[in-house]
């Protein structure tokens, strides 16, 4: 399995790709976010969500069928050695497994750095700002 080009930050979209069962439709799509923002209380950025598809297909661990994405074998059962761990520690030990340093600096969360786009940003931001509005409409922030 190809990985060195997977980040921590990666790992944290495939959790929420995997736990929202992302379809494709922006229903699915608001879900993700949701999953995300409940998994490290951030919303990722479009760069963030576009990169991970992207390099999380490269090292074979998701598979797109039309506008839906899935896990392949090759991560389900990544995920089943580490089902019984909370969230946190899921993705400590997938980072560890999959060989994922720590990060060393900074980096840009708005830079898109995969050579192709998922869907397009429009679309992804759209998704925000709905899950944003009903994240405010529902909690009074």
């Amino acid at each position: 399995m190809k990985t060195h080009a997977l980040t921590r930050a990666h790992v944290l979209m495939f959790q929420a790709i995997r736990m929202s069962n992302f379809k494709g439709d922006e229903a699915g799509l608001g879900s993700l976010i949701g999953t995300a923002d409940w998994l490290d209380h951030s919303i990722p950025t479009f760069a963030e969500f576009n990169d991970a598809v992207y390099y999380l297909k490269q090292a074979g661990l998701l598979k797109q069928t039309g506008r839906a994405l899935g896990l392949t074998r090759a991560a389900s059962t990544l995920f089943k050695e580490f089902e019984a761990l909370a969230p946190l520690k899921q993705r400590t030990a997938i980072c560890t497994r999959l060989n994922i340093a720590a990060p060393t600096g900074p980096s840009d969360p708005n830079t898109v750095t995969a050579p192709e786009t998922f869907l397009p940003e429009e679309r992804y931001r759209h998704a925000v700002q709905v899950y944003t509005q009903g994240f405010m409409e529902r909690y009074g922030a």
